[in-house]
């Protein structure tokens, strides 16, 4: 049933009286129960799926090469519901005995997929999850040389994420381009996080800017691609500043979008990137982003956050001198690590300087003789 088919609301609609229903057998929402468009998808599935008394239900997202719906639409399989705007479609579909609900955002070259199912047992829900991915395939980019990461940001219904795979050199083949000092703090990192980790789950990288600290976080994900997971918060101002809901939705989603929850996938670290958070970080980060320094530090090595395997690593360009004094506290920050420029950089930016002027010897001579 579409959306063009939703019955007329009553214009003077009695509170008290009982909803009416369509042959589904569940009560559409009315306007006096305050369900906004955009949330109409979610109202629809959630009654189904109470309808239904479905007790298994899970999450998955993930990115496809597919730009439309229409080899979805080919499964054997009715469609409860259906919306769509300028850029997102959403489809409530009822596969055999479970249902399910799709947001489908198109991208220039691929589409994000959010999708929410619910069955009789778990099961059922594999089975239909294994389905809609044989329609609607993940994208698969790079091999070996390459780091799948979770990019977050704030969307509409709170924050939304799209993964996407980077390549990334390893370790031994960027060191030299590091001054000492800073290769010394970099390979306990690059050797073991569990020792890293037991000195503070806070990793911070402060340096110049084009002093290699992208490079090295790459190197680092590549190094322990088996034992880490990356998610990186686009805003980190926002995304602490909004409140504790934004964390909870990013440290419960999946390591991955498999489904699978094997105890080896659940012993893998999460790697929290904030880079450039400047903001949130100074000595007068109280004042500017509220409480969201304090939801950082609980979530460093709170009550909250050892509930987690988490390590949260921030870059910043700024000194050390300008960090708010609970960020580098002893056990609390685990590796601080300045990025310095290498001798190669400075001799460089050495060689850069302006020439001297050169002298004119010819002008003189012509001069001589003009007054001779």
């Amino acid at each position: 049933m579409t959306s063009d088919a939703l019955p007329d609301p009553d214009p003077d609609p009695d509170p008290c009286a009982t909803p009416p229903t369509d042959p589904g057998g569940y009560p559409w929402p009315r306007l006096v129960d305050h369900v906004e468009f955009r949330g109409m998808p979610e109202a629809v599935y959630l009654a189904e799926r109470s309808a239904r008394r479905h007790r298994a239900t899970a999450l998955h997202h993930w990115s496809t090469s597919r730009v439309s719906t229409d080899e979805l639409r080919t499964v054997p399989t009715r469609i409860l519901f259906e919306s769509h705007d300028l850029t997102d479609e959403f489809l409530i579909m009822e596969f055999g005995e479970g249902v399910a609900e799709f947001r489908f955002a198109r991208r220039t070259t691929a589409a994000a997929v959010y999708l929410r199912v619910s069955g009789p047992d778990m099961t059922a829900v594999r089975a239909m999850y294994e389905d809609i991915l044989r329609v609607l395939p993940k994208v698969e980019v790079g091999g070996d040389d390459c780091i799948p990461v979770r990019f977050w940001t704030e969307g509409d219904h709170g924050p939304e994420r799209i993964e996407r795979r980077l390549s990334a050199q390893r370790w031994e083949e960027i060191e030299h381009n590091y001054s000492a000092e800073t290769r010394r703090a970099l390979v306990p990192l690059m050797t073991s996080l569990d020792n890293v980790a037991a000195g503070g789950r806070l990793l911070l990288w402060h340096g110049e800017p084009g002093t290699g600290k992208t490079f090295a976080l790459r190197a680092l994900a590549r190094t322990h691609a088996s034992q880490v997971s990356v998610d990186y918060i686009l805003e980190p101002e926002i995304f602490f500043g909004k409140g504790a809901k934004h964390l909870t939705s990013v440290l419960d989603a999946d390591h991955d979008d498999d489904g699978d929850q094997s105890e080896s996938k659940s012993e893998k670290w999460r790697l929290l990137v904030l880079e450039d958070a400047d903001e949130l970080i100074s000595a007068d980060a109280k004042q500017r982003t509220g409480q969201g320094l304090a939801r950082l530090l609980n979530l460093a090595d709170g009550l909250f956050g050892q509930a987690f395997k988490l390590l949260i690593l921030i870059t910043t360009n700024e000194p050390i001198t300008t960090f708010h004094p609970a960020i580098t506290r002893p056990g609390r920050c685990g590796a601080l690590v300045d990025f310095k420029p290498s001798t190669r950089a400075r001799r460089r930016r050495g060689s850069r300087r302006p020439a001297l002027r050169p002298r004119r010897p010819q002008a003189r001579r012509r001069w001589r003789s003009y007054t001779r």
